[in-house]
């Protein structure tokens, strides 16, 4: 689906047993200075999903917010939230 996984055995969020973490949220997680929680949900501004710039991602509290943004007819134009 174009995401980046990364491979961190001890991360507290891998989501496969070969425990693999989407690359965007690791960058979040360190422009944050802490880790994600499960309901966060990170947006890609560019709709590129591989590139994991910091100023190309913004935080959604959760996936009703973010829901909120996609099914907008009018979408505000975002700016990293993260940096």
């Amino acid at each position: 689906k174009g995401y980046i996984f990364i491979r961190i055995p001890n991360h507290p969020a891998i989501i496969n047993r070969k425990k693999y973490i989407q690359e965007h949220r690791l960058v979040a997680e360190k422009y944050l200075g802490r880790y994600l929680i499960k309901q966060e949900r990170i947006h890609h501004i560019n709709g590129i999903k591989s590139d994991n710039r910091p100023e190309n991602l913004y935080l959604f509290n959760n996936e009703k917010e973010h829901q909120r943004y996609e099914q907008s007819p009018i979408k505000p134009q975002l700016v990293s939230n993260i940096i």
